[in-house]
């Protein structure tokens, strides 16, 4: 489908709140299915990637209910059904890296089937240290076969493709036989979303033992514990909103995480460093108009921010550097990619070198009408949240993709009396 977006602005004294994170959500929803007892997870959207992880907990044995944004999930103790299985992950890379450890605890065949897209990305650190261990991963165009039993042991993995091979290790390790350690060969990329999976294990009970930085002490046979846990609104997705206040007309978050433990929360300091107005009291943050000026952001540990970070660099006053963005090509799109092309239709250039964005500022005449999501729910969220701004009415190709991470968004930008339409043709 396609989507017309209309010049807006939003309307006065604009509240929002923020989506559920679907980072938190993934972890969570593991670790109670992983649980003695029942838990009950509040504040969940539906979104495809949620979806699939929810399936995957169904295939690990526990039993869920969905009502009113809350899922109920009654836990497998720990043990997955000793059987084969074939877990649809559709094009969540949450899914299929958090998971893969999970289901080789098993010495049976698990079959993890999804969209092309999603076996383009990296699985070479789960490849490597399979082959290590002697155990089958056999990668297909939209499959991959895979035959445990993982074992307790000391783990070595390269830590810069991301941080998610490091999360799925540290969901399965607990539950085996024997202590482990898990070391990570820096450089280590998206570090603090490592940090946001200790987190979350320790509210369910899990504990991992920090040696230094990079290496990790996992403690043999614990248990996660059911537990009521709120998941709390996602500070990657603010990164993008925000643009309706810096952009378009002032808007107010309404509890906002402040004391978050989300590695994108620094995209706040980010705000701060470009002067952007803002102001904060008790759970609510307001975001103002504001001209700003060129800056230089290191996006290693933040690579999902970036796409907003380029988008406020097209109105600043001088060039913006993104440095550590080469993890960008192996997205949903290759990001960097589709940002060269669709910012160019906007009259504007990128220019990508030595791991590092460069982004000029734009001049808005001569712009094209039509531009494209590339299939990517980040790229269309950038480019809709752009398009508002422009004169005239700009179509973007492709909208169904943001229901991969963000299926209220649309009825979000309604309720602030943003102007599009659906065109199903």
């Amino acid at each position: 489908m396609k989507i017309k977006v209309y010049p807006s602005k939003i309307k006065k004294n604009a509240k929002i709140t923020l989506p559920p994170s679907k980072s938190i959500a993934h972890r969570a929803i593991l670790c109670a299915a992983l649980a003695n007892g029942t838990s009950v997870l509040s504040n969940i959207e539906l979104s495809e990637d949620i979806k699939a992880t929810i399936d995957a907990a169904k295939q690990m044995g526990a039993q869920m209910t969905y009502d009113n944004h809350q899922l109920t999930i009654t836990g497998n103790h720990g043990v997955l059904p000793n059987t084969p299985h074939e877990i649809h992950c559709n094009e969540s890379g949450s899914t299929l890296r958090f998971t893969i450890p999970i289901f080789s605890t098993l010495d049976r065949n698990t079959i993890f089937v999804g969209k092309e897209s999603l076996f383009s990305r990296p699985l070479n650190v789960y490849e490597e240290l399979f082959q290590t261990l002697n155990l089958m991963f056999v990668k297909h165009e939209n499959y991959l076969s895979v035959h445990g039993p993982l074992t307790a042991g000391n783990y070595i993995i390269d830590g810069k493709t991301s941080s998610q091979f490091v999360s799925g290790l540290l969901f399965a390790l607990p539950l085996l036989d024997q202590d482990s350690t898990l070391s990570i060969i820096e450089p280590i990329g998206s570090y603090p979303y490592i940090l946001l999976t200790i987190f979350i294990l320790k509210q369910f009970g899990i504990n991992i033992e920090m040696i230094d930085k990079n290496k990790f002490f996992i403690f043999k046979n614990q248990h996660y514990e059911a537990r009521y846990f709120k998941v709390e609104g996602d500070l990657t997705q603010f990164s993008y909103l925000s643009l309706l206040g810096i952009l378009n007309h002032p808007i107010t978050f309404v509890d906002f995480p402040f004391q978050s433990c989300q590695g994108d929360r620094i995209f706040l300091d980010f705000l701060h460093q470009l002067g952007i107005k803002t102001s904060q009291k008790e759970h609510e943050l307001t975001i103002y108009p504001s001209a700003y000026k060129g800056a230089s952001f290191d996006i290693e540990n933040c690579i999902d921010t970036s796409l907003a970070l380029c988008a406020l660099g097209l109105y600043s006053q001088e060039p913006f550097l993104l440095t550590h963005v080469k993890r960008l090509e192996y997205k949903e799109s290759n990001r960097i990619q589709s940002l060269v092309e669709e910012f160019e239709k906007l009259n504007s250039k990128i220019i990508y070198e030595n791991d590092t964005l460069t982004i000029l500022p734009r001049n808005p005449n001569k712009i094209r009408r039509t531009l494209n999501s590339h299939h990517d729910h980040r790229i269309f969220m950038i480019l809709f949240l752009l398009a508002i701004n422009e004169n005239k009415p700009i179509i973007i190709d492709h909208c169904e993709c943001i229901n991969k991470s963000f299926p209220s968004f649309l009825n979000l930008m309604k309720s602030l009396e943003i102007k599009f339409e659906i065109i199903k043709k």
